[in-house]
């Protein structure tokens, strides 16, 4: 018995083996189900990051999406900062506002959704934290100004 595996003869392309560059091949599907021999899982042969067909230029992304995100990165960034993160975040959030009743009228084919929505994730961190950060530096004013006049 002969246990190894013999490679193949030249000039014998395996099903799957590109002959040369650019010239692979899906091995044929049989119609097995999954986990038989011989399936070939959905997609094979179809491009995994959806090319526009050829002619069609890209769409690029809607401005008020990318202030929108850069802002509320800023924001989120500089929240320590008394009013910087709460202002920053808000038109980030009413960017976002404007971009998205831009987004739905067009039928979803403005560009910029994901930086919208990563500026509207940002705008409400920056917000908060930022609101948070404001009240402690108003409380801690206070309790300074306090204790210089005597009062505490």
């Amino acid at each position: 018995m002969n246990d190894k595996l013999e490679p193949p003869k030249p000039g014998k392309p395996v099903a799957g083996q590109a002959k040369g560059p650019g010239d692979f091949q899906p091995p044929p599907s049989s119609g097995a189900l999954p986990g038989q021999p011989g399936y070939v899982g959905p997609g094979v042969g179809q491009d995994p990051y959806r090319t526009p067909a050829p002619g069609t230029a890209p769409v690029p992304a809607d401005n008020k999406a990318v202030i929108s995100m850069v802002l509320g990165i800023i924001g989120a960034m500089l929240c320590c900062l008394p009013l910087v993160g709460p202002v920053a975040g808000t038109i980030a959030i009413v960017l976002y506002v404007k971009y998205n009743a831009v987004y739905r009228a067009s039928g979803g084919m403005a560009g910029g959704r994901g930086m919208a929505i990563a500026g509207l994730v940002c705008g409400i961190v920056a917000c908060a934290m930022g609101l948070i950060y404001t009240l402690y530096w108003m409380v801690a004013g206070a309790l300074i100004g306090a204790a210089g006049r005597g009062l505490l």
